[in-house]
């Protein structure tokens, strides 16, 4: 789900718009900028689809796209609200 996260993040910020993704998955920063092997065809495919996003936002707006780490569960706000919705919408 985090992939899909980035990809709506890149599909849906506004043109020209420097965004940068903070996540607490190393698979997602490891899959989509550290040069990972994208093993799994479902993870290929996604990581496929938020590429060919950020080449087409890089060639058209000049937006870039870059990610950040932060530790999951260790009292960031912003990653702790995140998590805390993402439980909801599984619940619900």
């Amino acid at each position: 789900m985090e992939l899909q996260a980035a990809l709506e993040a890149v599909r849906r910020a506004p043109a020209g718009a420097c965004l940068e993704i903070v996540t607490d998955s190393r698979n997602v920063i490891g899959w989509l900028s550290g040069g990972w092997k994208r093993k799994e065809p479902a993870i290929a495919a996604l990581c496929g689809e938020i590429d060919a996003a950020r080449a087409a936002r890089a060639a058209s707006a000049g937006g870039s796209v870059a990610f950040r780490h932060v530790m999951g569960h260790q009292g960031n706000v912003l990653n702790e609200r995140a998590d805390k919705l993402a439980t909801g919408a599984v619940r619900r």
